[in-house]
């Protein structure tokens, strides 16, 4: 029998970008995958450094039958991405905010 689990389910959030740059330049520099990358943002969090934290990801990769797609909690995030640029991130769509 297959060890199976629940799937991360994004908590409720202020807004989402597309990270995939990003995320191809942390993971994958020759873009061999060819997976994208969703942030999630929670505008009104304090306590991270700035009025904008990120608080998720989603990762899709793969084509037609093959595709696949995975939520992650930011700790997993902060693993999988450089912590600065997590920061870079969250500062980017705070900055983005303050204009509007």
């Amino acid at each position: 029998m297959a060890f199976q689990f629940e799937p991360y389910r994004i908590p409720p959030h202020s807004g989402s970008e597309d990270i995939s740059d990003a995320w191809t330049e942390e993971t994958d520099p020759e873009n061999e995958r060819g997976e994208c990358c969703e942030a999630f943002f929670d505008d009104e969090v304090s306590g991270y450094g700035c009025h904008s934290a990120l608080i998720a990801i989603r990762v899709t990769g793969g084509l037609g039958d093959d595709m696949w797609s995975v939520n992650l909690p930011r700790d997993m995030a902060m693993k999988l991405l450089n912590p600065m640029t997590v920061t870079r991130l969250e500062s980017l769509r705070a900055d983005r905010l303050d204009e509007e």
